[in-house]
């Protein structure tokens, strides 16, 4: 297992925060398969949080690989959202994905030539201090027709950055409301 400790620097037009990277972990990248689990504090409350990796149209705004998105179905709490990637090549599938508000939202593969598993969470953990401390966890495997610069652009790039786009897209999104 690898585990780093960086920090990444989030900018928000009127503010500037650190966002501590409490743990980025790669438990298996191998046979095309990809584990891992990242977990970050940011100084937004887990309802802010939440709204923002629910808000499933916005990702393209703060995720520049996400090249379109869209909710099939949604049935309260449960969505299927398909996807599409452009990485080094495009990638397309369908999750399902299941809500409890505000601190947890999980998902599943439900249709994917790329992939033969898509699983992963979101777990948000209110501080004391009124941030909140958001947990990202993933367990994908591709099939072999995934060329392995792809497979491990995902696991070694694209996959830390996220967290962090994220981070900014909530605290963006405290700015505006307070603007």
């Amino acid at each position: 297992m690898v585990v780093a400790m960086v920090s990444i620097q989030a900018t928000t037009p009127t503010q500037d925060r650190d966002i501590a990277l409490v743990v980025w972990g790669v438990t298996g990248i191998q046979d095309r398969m990809a584990q891992c689990a990242q977990e970050i504090e940011i100084p937004v409350p887990p309802e802010v949080f939440f709204a923002t990796i629910i808000d499933f149209s916005r990702y393209p705004e703060f995720l520049p690989e996400v090249s379109s998105i869209e909710i099939v179905e949604r049935d309260g709490d449960h969505f299927v959202v398909a996807i599409e990637l452009q990485l080094v090549m495009k990638l397309s599938y369908i999750l399902e994905l299941d809500a409890e508000p505000p601190n947890r939202l999980t998902w599943k593969l439900r249709e994917g030539r790329m992939f033969s598993r898509n699983n992963g969470s979101w777990t948000l953990t209110p501080t004391a201090a009124g941030t909140t401390i958001a947990r990202y966890e993933l367990d994908v495997a591709f099939l072999g027709l995934l060329p392995r610069s792809v497979s491990d652009h995902l696991a070694g790039v694209t996959l830390p950055q996220t967290l962090s786009k994220f981070a900014a897209a909530a605290q963006r999104a405290v700015t505006e409301k307070n603007s």
